[in-house]
């Protein structure tokens, strides 16, 4: 197990990359296919603190870099912070919290699922001036070219005013969040809004939804679609990792493997129908089929 490092060490430390693994197994392997991406352009030696928060410590005891902090999260917490609603989103803006009032300085949250391309520390300054650290801007929600899930929250906002939050905001990719400690009021405006949302709109963005309004809205929002590579509508992906690393390491890379999936989505939906009567579709160009 790498060296915990101890409270007083950690609270003098100022820049944290935070990941949070929970749950299904499987996403071990995204993990550790993050790690390893970040280590192939740091080497061993970070100019941040890494803290990993998780139900299942056992499963990355053997790929974390030396000095990561593991927080473990016990069955008792993993209740509370899904909330009265059950809702399981909750738990990254309660881990989120936690972090806040256990350690001093910058924070970028990460999903599991994702590929570092390039250094992030730079963020660290913007987000140590009160600027904010989102993945992508997906667009303001009342906009036409919205996705389509995006018009539908709109049209919940609208539906009621009580929400108080503008149809005209921007959504922001959740995939990565930058914040410091000091927004821990903010976060816990996040989780209040979240269990007010949810009952009348049980979706799994009301999550995304009240980052990008409380952390997003008016705010000096910066992105990094660039260096990080996000590839969370890839789920197929977590199985052709977890077949590579059970051989030797992962040889795969994300942004090539995930293109027939893209390329299929491209497509109408009638070409799309017209493939699948005839037995095609974008799995059959996927490694490992």
């Amino acid at each position: 197990m790498p060296e915990r490092t101890s409270f007083v060490q950690a609270f003098f430390m100022s820049n944290y990359l935070l990941f949070l693994f929970h749950g299904n197994a499987e996403y071990e392997y995204e993990l550790r296919y993050a790690i390893d991406s970040l280590t192939a352009i740091y080497g061993t030696k970070f100019p941040f603190q890494i803290i990993i928060y998780t139900d299942q410590a056992q499963l990355i005891s053997d790929f974390i870099p030396p000095q990561t902090i593991i927080r473990e999260i016990n069955t008792i917490e993993l209740t509370e912070w899904k909330g009265k609603n059950g809702f399981v989103h909750r738990i990254k803006a309660c881990a989120i919290l936690d972090a806040c009032t256990k350690y001093n300085g910058n924070f970028i949250y990460f999903d599991t699922d994702v590929k570092f391309k390039s250094k992030i520390d730079s963020f660290f300054q913007h987000i140590s001036t009160k600027g904010r650290l989102f993945h992508t801007a997906e667009g303001k929600m009342n906009e036409s070219k919205s996705p389509k899930l995006n018009q539908k929250i709109s049209k919940f906002l609208k539906n009621h005013p009580e929400v108080n939050i503008s149809s005209e905001a921007e959504m922001y990719n959740c995939g990565v969040i930058g914040f410091k400690s000091t927004d821990s009021e903010l976060i816990q405006k996040v989780i209040d809004k979240v269990d007010e949302m949810f009952p009348m709109y049980p979706k799994h963005v009301m999550e995304q939804l009240s980052f990008s309004w409380y952390l997003g809205h008016q705010q000096n929002v910066k992105t990094c679609e660039n260096e990080v590579y996000h590839y969370w509508n890839f789920k197929e992906f977590k199985h052709i990792l977890k077949f590579e690393y059970k051989l030797s390491k992962a040889i795969t890379d994300v942004e090539l493997a995930i293109q027939p999936k893209l390329n299929w989505e491209s497509k109408s939906a009638w070409h799309r129908n017209i493939l699948k009567l005839i037995g095609k579709n974008y799995k059959q160009k996927m490694p490992l089929q």
